[in-house]
């Protein structure tokens, strides 16, 4: 998927992004939570896999920004469950998205946000980029690809209108995100697996 969608980016702009992948199973070393001994197991070659995936993200951030002053960070993962949206994950928990676009218009939201960057650029815009027609949601959606939050689905609900277990986003993008400060907006991305 994430070479998918740089050869899409690829095509669409003649810019090629920056890809950082791991290729080792999550039961070996999960780079998506905080370190501790836990994701890593406290094996040497796991804690120089964590901290080596983390470098290359933030080099590649880095090299970004330097080139075009700013940067947009999408952190894929496979969603292992029934669902068939696309889960488009800000930092924000799914009940959030409940709210009127009014309410999540309100600066604090886009504050706590892996979009704050961008919602700083356009204020009081914050429903529109997580779930408006121009949204990742939005845009996918128009392609064939539902997702949620998006404009046909605004925040995460089963079949019966009972909200789920939303994934809101990770490690990976509350640590290399504008959500504390800076030019890197992103997202994380799940995409359901396909048997």
């Amino acid at each position: 998927t994430a070479y998918a969608i740089a050869d899409a980016l690829e095509a669409a702009t003649g810019r090629r992004p920056h890809i950082v992948v791991l290729n080792l199973h999550r039961d070996k070393v999960e780079v998506n939570v905080r370190p501790t001994s836990e994701p890593t197991g406290g094996q040497p070659e796991a804690i120089a896999a964590y901290d080596r995936f983390h470098s290359l993200v933030e080099a590649a951030s880095r090299a970004a920004k330097a080139q075009y002053g700013s940067a947009f960070l999408i952190d894929v993962h496979g969603l292992s469950s029934s669902y068939s949206e696309i889960q488009w994950g800000y930092l924000l928990p799914g009940t959030e998205f409940t709210m009127d676009d009014t309410r999540l218009d309100h600066p604090a939201y886009a504050l706590s946000s892996s979009l704050r960057a961008v919602a700083e650029a356009n204020p009081g815009e914050y429903a529109a980029l997580t779930r408006g027609s121009h949204s990742m949601g939005g845009l996918l959606a128009a392609r064939g690809y539902a997702g949620v939050p998006s404009p046909q689905f605004p925040f995460p609900t089963d079949s019966e209108g009972d909200p789920y277990n939303y994934n809101n986003g990770g490690y990976i993008v509350s640590t290399h995100t504008s959500v504390a400060g800076g030019t890197v907006s992103g997202l994380q991305m799940e995409p359901p697996l396909r048997p």
